[in-house]
């Protein structure tokens, strides 16, 4: 039987839990779900013995059992009086589901003063395009417009989704021709901003010929 070795949440406290085995794999199995992604709201925390006197629900039966944690296991948690807490959390059906868990399986509780990280994508659909069109020509301008204004050098891959399908060589000219009439910019960001630099750095030395200061 696994000892208790966090303290007992107070109602209301939002976290990210994990979990000791089986109750950790139970949960996967029936909610789908991995508990490290999923925040947590505790919802209720009550001892096992109240349960069976108040609710007149079987702890063994309801939780223990599909768990497949043993009877004498049940046993001595209900002798040394561990308590059940029970989670809410919303799923991606934008349902909320509930998690009940004996304390001693609850393995670890995030820090609520903890800032919280995730892998962020950004996802650009350029829709249907010829499949020997070059984007990689763009990765550059893109990760340095992401960087200048994040500070963080995003990793940039081509991808493609879905089947293909084909078009005949009239529509394809038609297109091409639409999308190249649309393009404004000839040129990319790096090569602008050296052409602007480079006219910025004469213009300041035809001042200090002139001995004309902007100051």
């Amino acid at each position: 039987m696994p000892e208790v070795t966090v303290n007992t949440p107070s109602i209301n406290l939002e976290a990210y839990f994990t979990f000791k085995e089986p109750i950790n794999q139970y949960i996967k199995n029936k909610f789908n779900i991995e508990t490290t992604s999923v925040r947590l709201k505790v919802v209720s925390v009550i001892s096992m013995k109240d349960t069976i006197r108040n609710d007149l629900r079987d702890p063994f039966t309801d939780l223990y059992t599909p768990a497949t944690i043993s009877e004498l296991e049940y046993k001595i948690d209900l002798l040394d009086n561990i308590p059940v807490v029970s989670f809410s959390y919303i799923d991606r059906k934008n349902i909320e589901r509930y998690i009940r868990s004996p304390l001693n399986y609850i393995e670890s509780i995030s820090s609520i003063t903890d800032i919280e990280y995730i892998n962020k994508l950004i996802i650009i659909d350029l829709n249907r395009m010829p499949m020997e069109y070059n984007t990689t020509v763009f990765f550059t301008d893109l990760s340095d417009f992401i960087r200048n204004y994040t500070g963080v050098t995003p990793q940039i891959k081509e991808t493609s989704i879905g089947d293909v399908t084909f078009v005949s060589n009239q529509e394809h000219t038609t297109r091409e021709t639409i999308r190249r009439n649309m393009v404004t910019v000839h040129k990319t960001l790096s090569v602008r901003l050296e052409e602007v630099t480079t006219l910025y750095n004469q213009v300041l030395a035809r001042l200090r010929q002139l001995k004309i200061s902007l100051l």
